[in-house]
């Protein structure tokens, strides 16, 4: 079923079929209501139409249409190279196109050429589809090409709405190609940035006029590395390369002001800024490792506050020339929410959407990463507050899948507080955090405990304590959990409310450093990791529990 007013232009794979068996295809639709048809004839558009099959399998095909009573208005997406050899294949085709789609916008700027609308007009073709993408990265392949964040895409919508002759389309191309980087679909990568600028440029292009911007909107662009940044050997054989214009180490900040305003930039202990009129103004700084922040002030009053939900860091396992995006129309708005609890040591936002690395949000680069290969056992999933982790362990395949962080100081050796959000599939199994420090005879253990039900445990210098929870964890739903640890007392805290606690006399040891487990043996959902060296108050643990909903 297709929805009232969408149409779609068939597309067949001419792998697949002789002449007559496309056009058998084609006819399976010639009779449906959502067919596109122009100037009453069925639209048809195959992919690669001009290395993929000879200039005579496409000749034969129309022949054949036409002696079957077949009207097809013939708009091939042709592939690279359309028009070499001084355009000989379209010359020889152009009697049998009705419009004609090139997919080749890879590079930035040179392929950003919609002059060649005329070329084709000049042949008599009646329709061009002038290719419209916003990036270009194949991780299959260990290439991209550089695009400079949003200014491919800005730069290809203003050409083409400035120079493409007045009846011609725009081919949005496409719209989930994930493969390539190239699609326009909301994605936890992208979110709605390209997309939603694709919304201000189309309708710029249907009606001619440059819409009026009418609020403030700051969009931002980044990858997640350098160019400078080495994957380890072991997993990436290949480096990547550029094949098309000057790689490129920025964060965009791209505005959209109703009024001037200062556009500010902050990652890295630094700071960058610019004045900015109304309208549009892209503001590119270098690539700094750390979570970028984006603000818009006027006067002595912060305006928008925005973050990025990505952390920069060229400790990588494998490379990944995306750019990742946001905006402050779509997130949370920074200038309303209190404060964060200070003194995070620890915050793993699993925000990552592939690659065995998980940011640290904290500002200390403890970047927490898969444990061995088991990547497929651990899969991002939507959480409290963007992405979170599923874990797998009930499979035999994965049961030792888990996340582990470097050495980390040891926390149970004095005050802390360790909190989380989980979503159990099932009766909670296995552990959520956990850390043992063997110099220091301490740790701790968040999870199934071994006599059954959920709790805590602590270890300080030998001596061990445990808080047996009194709630459940209820499965399928969202809890958060936070342990709290000062100088005698330990707290287990569900959804802001005391699940537990345990008195015990150990003093304070000298911290060493041991690794922090998350997620062995679970099976379900964990979200937004934090640990603090300090003891949380109650008002603290709730606060944290709003700030993430």
């Amino acid at each position: 079923e297709v929805a009232p007013g969408f149409s779609f232009i068939l597309s067949p794979n001419a792998y697949k079929h002789d002449p007559q068996g496309y056009l058998d295809f084609v006819k399976r639709f010639e009779n449906h209501p959502a067919t596109l048809r122009l100037d009453g004839k069925i639209a048809v558009s195959p992919w690669g139409a001009n290395n993929k099959k000879p200039v005579s399998y496409w000749k034969e095909f129309m022949d054949l249409c036409k002696a079957d009573g077949v009207d097809v208005a013939f708009m091939p997406c042709t592939h690279a190279g359309l028009w070499k050899d001084e355009g000989a294949w379209v010359k020889e085709m152009a009697p049998y196109l009705y419009g004609l789609i090139d997919s080749a916008t890879w590079k930035y700027p040179e392929d950003l050429t919609p002059e060649w609308s005329k070329k084709a007009h000049d042949l008599g073709i009646k329709l061009w589809l002038q290719n419209i993408r916003p990036q270009h990265s194949r991780p299959k392949a260990n290439f991209y090409f550089e695009t400079v964040g949003s200014e491919h895409l800005r730069l290809s919508w203003e050409m083409t709405i400035q120079k493409l002759c007045p009846d011609d389309w725009v081919h949005i191309f496409t719209y989930n190609d994930l493969s390539e980087s190239s699609g326009f679909r909301p994605s936890t990568a992208i979110q709605y940035s390209f997309y939603d600028l694709t919304a201000y440029y189309a309708t710029w292009f249907k009606t001619g006029k440059r819409p009026e911007v009418v609020r403030d909107v700051l969009y931002y662009f980044h990858r997640q590395h350098s160019t400078e940044a080495q994957p380890d050997p072991e997993y990436q054989k290949k480096k990547w390369t550029c094949n098309g214009g000057t790689p490129r180490d920025i964060i965009e900040l791209l505005a959209f002001l109703k009024e001037p305003g200062t556009l500010q930039v902050e990652v890295g202990g630094k700071t960058y800024t610019q004045e900015a009129p109304a309208g549009i103004t892209s503001f590119k700084v270098p690539l700094t490792e750390g979570r970028p922040e984006f603000k818009l002030i006027r006067g002595n009053k912060t305006e928008i506050h925005t973050k990025s939900k990505w952390v920069i860091s060229d400790e990588v396992v494998w490379e990944n020339y995306l750019y990742y995006g946001g905006s402050s129309s779509r997130e949370r708005d920074w200038t309303r929410l209190p404060a964060e609890p200070a003194g995070c040591e620890l915050h793993l936002a699993l925000n990552q959407t592939w690659g065995p690395m998980n940011y640290d949000f904290s500002g200390h680069n403890r970047h927490a990463r898969f444990s061995e290969y088991v990547a497929s056992g651990i899969s991002p999933v939507q959480g409290v507050h963007g992405n979170a982790r599923h874990f797998k362990a009930k499979s035999r395949k994965w049961k030792g899948a888990h996340l582990e962080t470097g050495a980390f100081p040891t926390l149970a050796t004095g005050e802390f507080t360790a909190c989380l959000w989980v979503n159990p599939t099932g009766k909670i199994k296995g552990r959520l955090l956990s850390q043992t420090d063997e110099k220091s005879n301490s740790g701790f253990y968040l999870g199934h405990l071994k006599n059954g039900g959920f709790g805590f445990s602590l270890k300080r210098a030998g001596k061990t304590v445990t808080i047996r929870s009194r709630k459940v964890l209820p499965d399928g739903k969202w809890s958060f959990v936070a342990a709290v640890i000062n100088r005698d007392t330990a707290k287990l805290y569900i959804n802001g409310k005391i699940a537990g606690k345990v008195a015990f006399k150990a003093s304070a040891t000298k911290a060493e450093k041991s690794k922090v487990l998350i997620g062995k043996g679970y099976v379900g959902r964990i979200d937004e990791i934090r640990l603090y060296h300090r003891a949380l108050t109650e008002k603290e643990v709730r606060r944290l529990q709003n700030y993430d909903q």
